[in-house]
């Protein structure tokens, strides 16, 4: 899922390609690709279906936003989380793995979504494939300037309470001027250091319900993950999205 702020007992199981019982999401203005394309993609199921994207770091690490686990304690609800990679279909096909732990930025606040991440533990049952390959992080100096280019993925609706695809999408998504981005929602929620915008203020290009915990990748580094908007794609409100470079410091801190 992508936040949408209105203005005020196997460790892992392989899937055949059989039809999934119910689908929710793409990106607005994307294409169809491959998981070949996007191997560092996974999908986050919640009660077996899809609830969020996520990027693998480490066979068994990866990252996603934090508000993906609206949950009090994610030890009590465990079982209905799960993980799956290495397939471009939502809800079929690849590896369906376990969550063993899901830790929060501890100053994730679920009301402005700052700080909006999270890393999760993997079942470390899985070897890497053509299918499925971790991300490299960026620096914590990286800087990527207004009009760059990002790749960013997930299996999002196509527009706002729009169609559901059953492939994987991408779209090249361009970072946008931070002081407008500042302004634009000065008056809904306020952009921190630890987001960005990206896509567009003319509507057409963003990311939706589903695409939420994504990466936006640059260059082979994975630079975002989507975290909220304004419903989707629309004119003068583009998608923000977690900085990552910014939380590396604790991202490493997480990693073993």
């Amino acid at each position: 899922m992508k936040v949408f702020l209105l203005t005020a007992a196997l460790c892992a199981t392989w899937f055949s390609p059989i039809f999934g019982s119910r689908i929710y999401n793409r990106i607005v203005g994307g294409e169809a690709t491959t998981i070949e394309q996007i191997p560092y993609q996974a999908s986050i199921i919640y009660h077996q279906n899809h609830w969020c994207g996520a990027v693998l770091l480490r066979r068994n690490f990866a990252i996603t936003a934090a508000h993906c686990f609206d949950v009090w304690d994610f030890h009590l609800f465990r079982e209905v989380f799960h993980i799956r990679v290495g397939s471009t279909y939502i809800n079929r096909d690849g590896l369906l793995a376990t969550l063993i732990d899901v830790t929060l930025h501890p100053q994730f606040n679920p009301n402005t979504y700052n700080f909006d991440i999270a890393v999760i533990q993997i079942c470390d049952c899985f070897d890497w494939t053509q299918q499925i390959q971790p991300i490299t992080l960026p620096s914590t100096s990286m800087y990527t300037p207004e009009g760059t280019l990002g790749l960013v993925s997930g299996w999002g609706r196509l527009w706002y309470q729009g169609p559901i695809p059953d492939v994987l999408q991408a779209a090249q998504m361009p970072i946008l001027n931070r002081d407008r981005c500042l302004e634009t929602y000065a008056d809904i929620n306020p952009i921190t250091d630890s987001m960005f915008c990206a896509g567009s203020f003319y509507g057409g290009l963003d990311t939706c319900h589903g695409d939420s915990g994504g990466p936006m990748v640059v260059k082979g580094e994975i630079i975002g993950l989507v975290s909220w908007g304004v419903a989707c794609a629309q004119i003068d409100f583009p998608g923000v999205y977690t900085n990552v470079s910014f939380l590396r410091p604790w991202i490493d801190q997480q990693l073993p």
